[in-house]
């Protein structure tokens, strides 16, 4: 099994449980969301982000872009998004 963050690969210490692949039954429900922007909302940055929005970094070109959300309700390792 993998390593996972501070704790070693010790699924007992981890706090999710664990359970080894391949998966044969799933249930999920799916939502996905398109869209196209020609530019970023004012406001989109935070201020401890605001350096992003610096012209030296780069800048906002726009275009398609997608957000998927899976929230599995039926695993091995019980419900999650």
């Amino acid at each position: 099994m993998a390593t996972y963050g501070t704790f070693g690969g010790d699924a007992g210490r981890h706090p999710v449980p664990r359970s080894e692949a391949p998966w044969e039954k799933l249930k999920a429900e799916s939502y996905s969301l398109f869209l196209k922007l020609s530019d970023l909302p004012k406001g989109t940055y935070d201020e401890f982000e605001a350096s992003w929005a610096d012209k030296e970094n780069g800048e906002f070109k726009g275009g398609l872009g997608a957000v998927i959300i899976v929230r599995y309700t039926e695993t091995p390792v019980g419900m999650f998004d």
